[in-house]
């Protein structure tokens, strides 16, 4: 990265009567300018003493004190032989320009300077942030580009105009929060997203899931309403909004988003099974199978659409035997019934064998597998699924 060279006036200096360590702080760092960047030690010496005078009652509310620190810091940073033992270095420069106006110093005359010397500071954070993010080092990445949205909103509390770019470096601050796991950092930092406009439809469907993982349906589904308003064609806003109105069991009352979803994503054989999902809330049995086989076409080893599908005509087959229950049922009715039952589970038997051999392991599967041999006569066929059953339930 090419450095940037920061330099400012020095005539009298020696007549502002400032603290000793102050002035050992300036004489330090006006021999590392003269030695044209070269005499490290002196630069540390001069890290050293600003800190002191920083910390100082008297020198420590003067606007100066905290200039100059941000400059040595700074400067320190481009110091290859400093660098690595001052990985803050950029964020106490930052820091400390920002404190030269926040001591209520009157007589503070650097003011337009330290502004331009920030301005520089936030695109080496912005690089910087960058590398940590590359070398892995997440916590150090976050810290840096959050430091980006602090330096622009400084700035813009003063109105001074600048091109600091808060939203892409929120965005990686966001990228390095998800890193750490870090929910917290991870919400605020996509709702500001959100609140800035930027344009980007996964920080919505990122924002939502990190609150269905915690539990919260409410604020999950009001972060996607608010996506699909600004990009309604969006079918991950939109698949993202119907998971949830699935898991509510409320599929049934956005059928027609549903529709539009796989309208804009026909290929989608997730989509096409929630449609048959919804239909069969609304005991709409034709519907609903229809759209499971739409989903199979798509998608031939889709287990849960063969497992639907089999469920259809064991369903069907249970009505029946509602009927059969009735003590008033003549034999010739009886037989009709049961017969009708039989071809409803003989139906049923070839989606949930499929279902079975896309999902071995599926204990479930084996179970009802058993029952379904079991009601057709079909015994030794029933003891193979209940072993099947056993053998995974261990």
């Amino acid at each position: 990265m090419k450095k940037t060279i920061l330099s400012f006036a020095v005539a009298g200096i020696l007549s502002l009567g400032l603290k000793a360590q102050y002035l050992t702080a300036f004489n330090n760092l006006t021999a590392y300018q003269m030695s044209q960047n070269a005499d490290t030690e002196s630069l540390k010496k001069a890290q050293q003493a600003i800190d002191v005078a920083a910390a100082d009652d008297r020198s420590g509310i003067q606007g100066k004190t905290w200039h100059y620190r941000g400059y040595i810091y700074q400067l320190v940073f481009e110091n290859k032989e400093l660098t690595t033992d001052f990985p803050n270095a950029l964020l106490t420069a930052s820091e400390s320009y920002q404190k030269a106006f926040n001591v209520g110093d009157t007589k503070f005359k650097q003011d337009k300077e330290t502004i331009q010397y920030l301005i520089t500071a936030s695109t080496q954070i912005t690089n910087k942030g960058i590398d940590f993010y590359q070398s892995k080092d997440y916590k150090a990445a976050l810290t840096h580009f959050k430091e980006i949205a602090v330096i622009k909103d400084f700035l813009a509390k003063r109105g001074i105009e600048n091109n600091i770019d808060d939203n892409n470096a929120l965005y990686n601050a966001a990228l390095s929060a998800l890193k750490l796991d870090d929910k917290k950092s991870s919400k605020e930092i996509l709702s500001k997203l959100i609140n800035n406009n930027y344009d980007s439809p996964v920080i919505y469907t990122t924002l939502s899931s990190i609150y269905l993982e915690e539990g919260d349906n409410v604020n999950g589904l009001a972060v996607l309403d608010k996506a699909s308003v600004r990009y309604p064609e969006n079918v991950d806003i939109i698949i993202s909004q119907l998971n949830i109105y699935l898991k509510e069991g409320k599929a049934s009352e956005h059928i027609d988003k549903m529709k539009k979803a796989s309208d804009l994503d026909p290929n989608n054989a997730s989509l096409l099974f929630a449609i048959g999902v919804a239909y069969s809330e609304t005991k709409d049995a034709v519907s609903s199978e229809a759209y499971y086989r739409k989903a199979l076409e798509k998608n031939p080893n889709y287990f849960e659409a063969y497992n639907n599908m089999g469920q259809i005509y064991l369903d069907k087959a249970n009505t029946y035997i509602e009927l059969m229950n009735n003590p008033k049922l003549t034999d010739v009715k009886y037989k009709e019934y049961e017969k009708a039952r039989e071809a409803e589970l003989k139906t049923a038997l070839p989606f949930l064998e499929k279902a079975a051999e896309i999902k071995p392991d599926s204990k479930e599967i084996f179970l009802v597998l058993k029952e379904v041999y079991a009601k057709l006569g079909d015994y030794e066929k029933s003891k193979q699924m209940k072993a099947k059953f056993d053998a995974l339930n261990k």
